[in-house]
Protein backbone atom coordinates (compact mmCIF):
# COMPACT_ATOMS: atom_id res chain seq x y z
CA UNK A 1 0.00 0.00 0.00
CA UNK A 2 2.60 2.51 1.00
CA UNK A 3 4.22 1.94 -2.54
CA UNK A 4 0.91 2.48 -4.14
CA UNK A 5 0.79 5.70 -2.44
CA UNK A 6 4.28 6.80 -3.22
CA UNK A 7 3.47 6.47 -6.83
CA UNK A 8 0.49 8.07 -6.75
CA UNK A 9 1.91 11.42 -5.36
CA UNK A 10 4.83 11.36 -7.55
CA UNK A 11 3.19 10.74 -10.43
CA UNK A 12 0.71 13.87 -9.10
CA UNK A 13 -2.35 12.10 -8.49
CA UNK A 14 -4.67 12.79 -5.71
CA UNK A 15 -3.98 11.27 -2.15
CA UNK A 16 -6.07 11.94 1.00
CA UNK A 17 -5.58 10.52 4.22
CA UNK A 18 -7.68 11.70 7.54
CA UNK A 19 -7.92 11.14 11.05
CA UNK A 20 -4.82 8.73 12.16
CA UNK A 21 -4.08 8.01 8.31
CA UNK A 22 -1.68 10.89 7.98
CA UNK A 23 0.72 8.80 10.05
CA UNK A 24 1.01 6.27 7.30
CA UNK A 25 2.23 9.24 4.60
CA UNK A 26 4.95 9.47 7.00
CA UNK A 27 5.82 6.33 7.73
CA UNK A 28 5.47 5.64 3.55
CA UNK A 29 7.81 8.87 3.38
CA UNK A 30 5.44 10.52 0.93
CA UNK A 31 6.01 14.34 0.66
CA UNK A 32 8.11 14.34 3.48
CA UNK A 33 10.25 17.76 4.29
CA UNK A 34 8.63 19.77 1.48
CA UNK A 35 7.14 21.77 3.34
CA UNK A 36 3.72 20.44 2.53
CA UNK A 37 0.77 21.60 4.95
CA UNK A 38 -1.11 18.77 6.78
CA UNK A 39 -3.52 18.48 9.23
CA UNK A 40 -4.56 14.81 11.30
CA UNK A 41 -6.40 13.74 14.55
CA UNK A 42 -4.74 16.09 17.48
CA UNK A 43 -3.29 13.70 19.61
CA UNK A 44 -0.89 12.83 16.65
CA UNK A 45 0.20 16.20 15.41
CA UNK A 46 3.41 15.94 17.37
CA UNK A 47 4.17 12.81 15.30
CA UNK A 48 4.43 14.94 11.89
CA UNK A 49 5.51 18.20 13.32
CA UNK A 50 9.28 17.40 12.00
CA UNK A 51 8.03 16.35 8.29
CA UNK A 52 5.68 18.60 7.47
CA UNK A 53 4.14 21.61 8.24
CA UNK A 54 1.08 21.26 10.44
CA UNK A 55 -2.15 22.91 9.80
CA UNK A 56 -4.81 23.00 12.69
CA UNK A 57 -7.53 23.22 9.70
CA UNK A 58 -10.46 20.73 9.61
CA UNK A 59 -9.12 19.96 6.40
CA UNK A 60 -5.70 20.75 4.56
CA UNK A 61 -5.47 20.82 1.17
CA UNK A 62 -1.70 20.94 -0.64
CA UNK A 63 -1.51 20.42 -4.36
CA UNK A 64 -2.75 16.61 -4.37
CA UNK A 65 -2.66 16.00 -1.08
CA UNK A 66 -5.56 16.44 1.01
CA UNK A 67 -5.72 15.64 4.67
CA UNK A 68 -8.16 16.08 7.71
CA UNK A 69 -8.69 15.84 11.55
CA UNK A 70 -11.33 13.18 12.43
CA UNK A 71 -14.69 11.90 12.05
CA UNK A 72 -16.62 15.12 12.59
CA UNK A 73 -14.46 16.43 9.37
CA UNK A 74 -15.58 13.68 6.98
CA UNK A 75 -18.03 16.07 5.35
CA UNK A 76 -15.36 18.69 4.45
CA UNK A 77 -12.99 16.00 3.69
CA UNK A 78 -15.39 14.80 1.19
CA UNK A 79 -16.31 17.39 -0.10
CA UNK A 80 -12.09 18.70 -0.76
CA UNK A 81 -12.14 15.48 -2.40
CA UNK A 82 -14.66 15.91 -4.91
CA UNK A 83 -13.56 19.66 -5.05
CA UNK A 84 -10.19 17.89 -6.36
CA UNK A 85 -11.36 15.77 -8.62
CA UNK A 86 -14.28 17.11 -10.29
CA UNK A 87 -14.60 21.36 -9.67
CA UNK A 88 -15.88 23.24 -7.44
CA UNK A 89 -19.30 23.95 -8.99
CA UNK A 90 -19.74 20.13 -8.74
CA UNK A 91 -18.54 20.25 -4.69
CA UNK A 92 -20.44 22.68 -4.28
CA UNK A 93 -23.81 21.52 -5.97
CA UNK A 94 -23.41 18.11 -3.57
CA UNK A 95 -22.74 20.08 -0.36
CA UNK A 96 -26.09 22.06 -1.43
CA UNK A 97 -27.75 18.91 -2.16
CA UNK A 98 -26.72 17.60 1.34
CA UNK A 99 -28.15 20.90 3.21
CA UNK A 100 -24.19 21.25 4.01
CA UNK A 101 -23.60 24.65 4.58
Amino acid sequence: MGELLKQFYEKGKLVAAICAAPTALKAHRIAINQGRRITCYPSLQHELLDAYTFVEESVAVDGNLITSRGPATAMPFALAIVKALCGEEISKNIASQLLYQ
